[in-house]
């Protein structure tokens, strides 16, 4: 992605659900390297909602400037979702002492299903486009 400065990694994704701006994708790594799927998704020009290092805050890459929107994104990120838009639905790897697998598993934190219930409440953010794969969010998103 860095033009050769970076070491080797695979990030497979898929969308789940989006608005004209914004999306729920979800993200598979098949190598654990620091910030990859933050560097992965800015590469595609989509970078992770509130992350100011890898380009997306104070506002998001894609969609228009105006003032309204400057502020809802101003609002959101101070009062709504103070950290970027990333969350660990399931982690796995071997122990390593023991070489037992252990897997985790969490649901969204509140802060990110208040954020995409802000966003998909402004007509001006697009259609709701809801769950694009059957059984992909409803138990986790609402």
């Amino acid at each position: 992605v860095d033009g050769g400065r970076g070491k080797h990694a695979i990030t497979y994704y898929k969308l789940l659900r989006r608005l004209a701006h914004a999306s729920v994708v979800e993200f598979v790594l098949e190598t654990g390297r620091t910030h990859q799927v933050r560097v992965h998704a800015a590469h595609l020009g989509l970078p992770l909602l509130g992350d100011a290092t890898y380009g997306g805050a104070p506002l998001p890459a894609a969609g228009p400037r105006s003032a309204a929107r400057v502020e809802r994104f101003r609002t959101l990120f101070s009062r709504t979702l103070l950290r970027p838009a990333l969350h660990a639905r399931s982690l796995g790897f071997a122990h390593p002492y023991t070489g037992r697998p252990l897997d985790f598993s969490c649901r969204p934190h509140s802060d990110m299903i208040a954020a995409w219930a802000e966003l998909a409440a402004c007509a001006d953010e697009g259609e709701d486009s809801g769950w694009l794969c059957e059984g992909c969010g409803e138990d986790c998103w609402g």
